[in-house]
């Protein structure tokens, strides 16, 4: 996982933002977060888009799936959540 400073959110009334559109994949921000920042996060880069996307786990044992952009400003790295969906297990 690439180190980062600060995680951006839009609004969560934006319909067309992040917070959003993990909440249609049954998360919430905490959750994605918390995932971010456990233990055993795996980079890769999404297949369909080639973007950056990490495999992360919450501490409940569920695997997530989270896409992403960085960016940097004034010295600080930003992180912004573009989609995020829990993997299911077979």
């Amino acid at each position: 996982m690439p180190d980062f400073d600060l995680i951006l959110w839009d609004d969560e009334d934006d319909l067309d933002g992040n917070v959003w559109h993990i909440r249609l994949n049954g998360l919430t921000p905490d959750e994605v977060e918390d995932a971010l920042s456990g233990p055993g996060v795996r980079d890769v880069s999404s297949r369909s888009t080639g973007r950056s996307s990490s495999y992360a786990s919450l501490l409940n044992g569920r695997s997530l799936f989270i896409v992403y952009e960085l960016s940097k400003e004034a010295g600080l790295v930003f992180l912004y959540p573009i989609t995020a969906y829990e993997l299911l297990q077979d």
